[in-house]
């Protein structure tokens, strides 16, 4: 199961082609997802609510890939 969970968050979340004219973009990106995503374990930890790090992952990518270049850069495959 984690392998197919691991294909599903690199390839089906966000459309790295619509990042092709600014990589740079593209690179800062992940850190974002990276600290959003342990930000929200934390406090979900805190406040003892269940969570998955699996989710918060893939909630972040979609989030960054929202705030950066819109609806468009979301790939509905990786999440319907």
């Amino acid at each position: 199961m984690g392998a197919n969970v691991a294909s599903t968050i690199t390839k089906g979340i966000i459309k790295p082609e619509k990042y092709t004219s600014e990589p740079e973009l593209f690179a800062i990106c992940f850190p974002g997802v990276l600290a959003g995503s342990s930000l929200s374990m934390i406090m979900a930890t805190i406040y003892g609510i269940p969570v998955s790090s699996s989710h918060a992952v893939v909630f972040g990518l979609v989030a960054v890939g929202l705030a950066s270049k819109g609806g468009d850069s979301i790939g509905t495959g990786g999440i319907l």
